[in-house]
């Protein structure tokens, strides 16, 4: 999240409204940075339950992307989008809520072509970018100015025994929270119950 954020001015300009599109792992971490980077910070999701998250993790508002009228109040209204969505989606609407010359950048790998709309680009000289994780230079960027501004992920520590129960909550939907499972491996090599299994 830190280098579509840094490469597209949001560290020097101030002001900006950034959006980011899907508020899980990754896009947590985008609306706490956006946040502590000065701008006016948008969450987008398909969720009307993840708007308390939304803003507690930092968003100043929330598109709920399911509802017309919560899109039509967006629209053309964002700076920069960021899309951490990793499943194909309908990337017009989140386009429609870019302002004129606005980037919507994408850090979601998805392997199907996504379609979109040429003549809308065009007219609205929108850019569409990826991002990919950046260098050493711009990790210890990202980690100096987390330790400064106190930005931590949300994360449950788990052992591998409950790698089933982690995936069975992320594919069913209910973890809303955006918080990750990082198991940890010491520990779970160290329970001989696991292990002989």
């Amino acid at each position: 999240m830190w280098s579509p954020l840094v490469d597209n001015g949001c560290l020097e300009k101030k002001n900006l409204k950034v959006g980011i599109v899907g508020i899980g792992g990754l896009g947590t971490m985008g609306l706490k940075l956006a946040k502590a980077m000065g701008h006016e910070v948008v969450a987008f999701t398909r969720s009307k339950d993840k708007i308390d998250v939304c803003k507690k993790k930092g968003a100043d508002e929330v598109c709920v992307t399911g509802d017309p009228e919560s899109l039509k109040q967006f629209a053309y209204s964002c700076d920069l989008i960021i899309d951490t969505v990793a499943v194909h989606h309908d990337i017009m609407s989140t386009l429609s809520c870019l302002k004129k010359k606005g980037v919507l950048s994408c850090v979601g790998g998805i392997p199907q072509p996504m379609n979109f709309n040429q003549f809308f680009c065009i007219f609205n000289k929108l850019s569409i970018q990826g991002s990919l994780i950046g260098g050493i230079k711009a990790t210890e960027d990202c980690v100096a100015f987390c330790a400064k501004h106190q930005i931590w992920p949300d994360i449950s520590v788990i052992g591998a025994k409950d790698i089933s129960m982690a995936w069975e909550q992320l594919d069913s939907g209910k973890n809303n929270d955006g918080t990750r499972y990082v198991i940890d491996i010491k520990k779970s090599l160290e329970d001989k119950e696991f292990i002989s299994k």
